[in-house]
């Protein structure tokens, strides 16, 4: 797109020269988000919670009762269900608000995010997704996660690919937590690449934490199914090298989780390197990090190769990969 039509497509606050004299083009407030008819509200606990995230023992149906039971303390072996109640849709909050690059104009630009925080501390990011036409324009209530609301995993979460599912990220989140009573604070909100934005709903709950509940959710997450299953050997020739390379701290467990070596060649098939990827479960004082890996193994003619290099991010189909904190006792079974 040239300077020109990117200028009068976006709305942009310009100058343009016109002969001698020269026109100021200012931006449209909101020019990006207008408002439409959307949802309204959907029932008597709605009303009585706009702009609230509110949680329950069970699935809060959407045109719930002002006699719904709800709660705000709960114990890590307890599902815990939730829904965001909203004034308006996320469109309709935005509309108005000041928008220069007329970003909400835009679908691939308006995003909805959950953000999670622990006793006041730094911020969590839980999701962050493009918002499908009806969540934007029209819905002014909706689950923060899951089919039906369940905040925890009602099933096993596989690490890593599972990692930036909503369930996995609030579960890693509690099940690390020390024991005693948390307050958690979630929020979700309506943005158009970051501005302009708003908070669509807020909401706290009490979540008390011991080792019973932590062993709880631990088993809800497991590691991504071993690979190299016929190769026992060099299965623990990787394992050496990884407590040699991770020996600043305890290698809990190891895995690959390829079935076979990736080998990269050269234009006439050489071949260069090989590569697979692992994960090692690392412990350093009490606490445990879960390491993806990807592990190269330098080509040196004849078929045989290097020793293992571990690379601690992995760019490809798996996704880039960062250290997670996890519980020590997650299930490695598999």
């Amino acid at each position: 797109m040239t300077k020109a039509a990117h200028w009068v497509g976006l709305g942009l606050m310009g100058v343009v020269l016109m002969g001698c004299g020269i026109i100021t083009i200012k931006p449209k407030d909101g020019g990006g988000a207008t408002s439409g008819p959307d949802q309204g509200i959907q029932g008597p606990l709605h009303e009585a919670n706009k702009g609230k995230i509110v949680f329950a023992k069970n699935q809060i149906p959407k045109d719930a009762a002002a006699t719904f039971v709800l709660a705000d303390t709960f114990r890590l072996d307890e599902q815990i269900y939730s829904r965001a109640f909203f004034e308006k849709s996320p469109r309709n909050s935005l509309a108005g608000l000041p928008d220069p690059d007329t970003n909400c104009k835009w679908d691939n630009r308006r995003n909805l995010t959950i953000s999670a925080w622990v006793d006041g501390g730094s911020e969590h990011g839980i999701e962050s997704h493009i918002a499908g036409d009806k969540t934007w324009a029209t819905y002014t209530t909706f689950y923060l996660t899951g089919e039906d609301g369940s905040l925890l995993p009602t099933e096993q979460v596989v690490l890593p690919q599972h990692r930036n599912k909503a369930e996995a990220k609030i579960a890693l989140l509690l099940s690390t937590l020390g024991d005693g009573d948390h307050t958690i604070k979630l929020e979700t909100e309506a943005n158009c690449n970051g501005n302009p934005k708003s908070s669509l709903a807020t909401g706290e709950m009490k979540v008390t934490v011991d080792a019973a509940g932590r062993t709880h959710l631990a088993k809800l997450i497991r590691l991504a199914e071993a690979g190299l299953k016929t190769q026992p050997d060099e299965t623990k020739r990787l394992t050496a090298a990884a407590e040699a390379t991770f020996n600043k701290t305890k290698v809990l467990h190891f895995r690959p989780i390829e079935d076979a070596w990736r080998v990269r060649r050269g234009p006439l098939e050489e071949p260069i390197d090989r590569s697979i990827i692992a994960l090692s479960l690392l412990e350093e004082g009490g606490k445990c990090t879960l390491r993806t890996s990807e592990i190269v193994e330098a080509h040196e003619g004849g078929g045989k190769y290097g020793a293992p290099v571990f690379r601690e991010t992995v760019d490809g189909a798996i996704g880039e990969m960062t250290d997670l904190t996890v519980p020590c006792d997650i299930d490695v079974q598999k």
